[in-house]
């Protein structure tokens, strides 16, 4: 079972270095934490690229949206284990924190991203 957290710990915790991945519709868009800030109410989880995926993961498209924000009076974070952390409903779907170290998409799956 999942334990409550709080919105302190996602924006102070680990998880800048780390992944988030959201499932909405039958996509899925992953791609790096680089920050996350609080914003007028808002969570707003910032990364440098995203990827789209249309077939459960199997393959990876570079995605133009690099941001993300859920309202802290609308979602409730939960810790899964692992170091990871999940919200979701309403509108957006499933999304998770991956912390810093933890399960990461590799850039090179990832078409159409420019590479350094």
């Amino acid at each position: 079972m999942a334990n409550r957290v709080v919105w302190d710990d996602v924006v102070n915790g680990n998880f800048v270095g780390g992944d988030i991945e959201s499932h909405e519709g039958g996509d899925i868009y992953r791609g790096p934490i680089e920050k996350i800030e609080r914003v007028s109410g808002s969570i707003v989880f910032s990364s440098e690229w995203m990827a789209k995926s249309s077939d459960m993961g199997a393959s990876w498209e570079n995605w133009h949206i690099t941001q993300m924000s859920v309202s802290e009076k609308e979602m409730t974070p939960s810790d899964i284990g692992d170091g990871r952390i999940s919200f979701g409903g309403g509108f957006i779907g499933l999304t998770v924190l991956f912390p810093k170290g933890g399960s990461k998409l590799d850039p090179s799956k990832v078409k159409g991203l420019k590479k350094e």
